[in-house]
């Protein structure tokens, strides 16, 4: 049959530095124990976007929020217009409310429709 190994590696690593690390092979301590392991942080690329703008998930980089949405900019991420709203271009920072007389019943509305007889 298989061999299955288990290995651990415990540390109270921090961002970036050298410890001293103990590790184990199935639950026992291993020959080569206790290592010295040199960790590196991560580097990390946040963007943060202008209004009207996200992040795209494809490409990383910010692009504008397609019509019938919204975005503060910064982190935030293409929210739909809420009914009664509406937006009618791409890359918007807000949605409009709907004037009277004229409706967006669901979210993510382009444009707000006149309202039929009898409907506010």
């Amino acid at each position: 049959g298989d061999i299955i190994q288990r290995y651990s590696l415990n540390t109270t690593a921090q961002r970036s530095g050298m410890s001293v690390v103990e590790l184990r092979v199935n639950g026992d301590q291993a020959q080569m124990s206790p290592v010295v392991a040199s960790y590196f942080e991560a580097p990390t690329n946040q963007v943060s976007c202008p209004p009207g703008q996200a992040i795209s998930v494809n490409t990383g980089a910010c692009e504008a929020c397609p019509a019938g949405s919204q975005s503060a900019g910064g982190f935030d991420t293409c929210r739909p217009c809420s009914p009664g709203s509406n937006q009618s271009f791409p890359g918007r920072d807000s949605c409009d409310a709907c004037p009277a007389g004229y409706a967006a019943p669901s979210w993510g509305a382009k444009l707000c429709s006149a309202c039929s007889a009898g409907e506010s």
